[in-house]
């Protein structure tokens, strides 16, 4: 929770990370904060930085360069090495503008993260950097959705889509070009020395001089001008080109909400198709962005005395497990089997079958876990156990209040025996 807390602020970071995302490649420096921040998230822009991997194809070397402010330099690092030609230039002028470079990358030897921080004012990488530093935990977030073999930057649906987006610009640039012709039309005109294209203009409602408005004549007064006033806009929407443009942007999975109601075959089956459009970039976005994020914060907080120092993400003992939608998205076969399988049974032989072969009482919960429903929306076993004994008590105590009102009850008179035989017809008694 205490994590979960620390990372609010790192969240608007990760809003402007996910822009250059959507293009294949995203980047977040995580640094300790001081007590007003204790954790504090940068997001990079790709522009600026230059990844390179490592012998197994994972990121183990950040490049960033970024011009700093002076008293930016002296706020980030406080207590860094700075050389005489620096602390001259930001002397000289605080608001001058020093290029920084970071260089992070792993060192198999030591088996840790080091990072070196110098500027342009140090002698380039040949001087005392102006800051070092050892971790455990790589501060670099760099999330990447489709990596092609042999690249360190990642590719994104921009790249994707990118095509398709050309060709709708293309088509709408034809046809607001058509429309245009359609209103504005094209026109010829005869030097007579009358009409003077420079002061007639052409705008709705102008009112043209000329010298007669009909053939052979002078004609009416004023007289409308005929032009063409029928364009289809709806040439401006390429419905095919947009629909495969939003498939390949994956914009077409969800039912819009003035839809029909959905089956759970169906919700299954959507569920299942977002799985395999975005399968791969699921898994690599919960390696590369969830879990490093996880562990960063976990490392940040034990140095600041918040966590003990012995906690570590390992993903081994220790794991950082991935609830968002997406990720429950990956359990759509599970999902999409136990729904199946109870709607057979349903269909072939009634409700009353699936209650006595199904585990109606543990299904329910997996299915809620399956579809991503948090953890605390899920009564646990013995929740529910303890729910079922209140209710099974409700039920016998107005049970025994149902008996004890019987008997407190008075007692019904009993019927009168049947006249006899004899005794119908007297008085002239008829029988009933």
């Amino acid at each position: 929770e205490v994590a979960h807390a620390l990372l609010t602020p790192v969240r608007l970071t990760a809003e402007e990370m996910f822009a250059d995302l959507f293009a294949g490649t995203g980047a977040i420096l995580m640094s300790k904060g001081d007590k007003r921040m204790p954790i504090r998230g940068v997001a990079v822009p790709t522009r600026e930085i230059a990844l390179e991997c490592g012998p197994w194809g994972d990121v183990e070397r950040w490049y960033w360069r970024r011009n700093y402010k002076g008293r930016e330099i002296e706020q980030v690092w406080p207590d860094g090495t700075f050389s005489d030609q620096l602390a001259q230039a930001i002397k000289n002028d605080r608001k001058a503008e020093i290029m920084v470079t970071q260089y992070t990358y792993w060192c198999p030897h030591e088996e840790m993260f080091k990072l070196a921080v110098w500027t342009d004012k140090d002698n380039g990488s040949q001087g005392e950097p102006l800051w070092t530093e050892t971790m455990t935990v790589t501060p670099w977030i760099t999330p990447r959705q489709f990596v092609v073999p042999g690249e360190a930057m990642g590719r994104g649906f921009a790249h994707l889509g990118l095509p398709g987006v050309k060709t709708l610009n293309k088509a709408r640039e034809l046809a607001l070009r058509a429309a245009a012709f359609a209103l504005l039309g094209l026109w010829t005109r005869r030097n007579d020395g009358v009409f003077n294209p420079d002061t007639a203009v052409m705008t709705p409602g102008a009112m043209w001089k000329v010298a007669s408005n009909a053939t052979g004549g002078l004609g009416r007064s004023i007289e409308r001008l005929d032009i063409p006033n029928n364009f289809d806009v709806s040439t401006v929407i390429i419905k095919d080109e947009r629909e495969q443009l939003r498939r390949v942007l994956l914009d077409d999975e969800l039912p819009e909400l003035a839809d029909r109601v959905r089956s759970p075959t169906e919700i299954a089956g959507r569920m299942r198709r977002y799985d395999r459009n975005r399968g791969g970039a699921t898994t690599r976005l919960a390696l590369e962005l969830v879990t490093p994020l996880v562990q960063r914060t976990v490392d940040l907080m034990a140095r600041q005395g918040m966590l003990p120092k012995d906690i570590k993400v390992d993903q081994i003992l220790t794991q950082a497990q991935v609830t968002a939608p997406a990720a429950a998205a990956q359990k759509t076969d599970k999902l999409e089997r136990v729904t199946n399988w109870l709607q057979i049974v349903v269909g072939l032989f009634g409700p009353q079958a699936m209650a006595l072969n199904a585990k109606v009482e543990e299904i329910i919960p997996e299915l809620a876990r399956y579809a991503g429903v948090e953890e605390k929306f899920i009564r646990t076993k013995t929740e529910a156990d303890q729910l079922k004994a209140l209710i099974d008590a409700a039920v016998q105590q107005a049970v025994k209040q149902e008996r004890e009102a019987q008997k407190g009850a008075p007692a019904q008179p009993e019927p009168a025996p049947p006249p006899a035989p004899g005794q119908m017809f007297l008085n002239g008694a008829m029988p009933a």
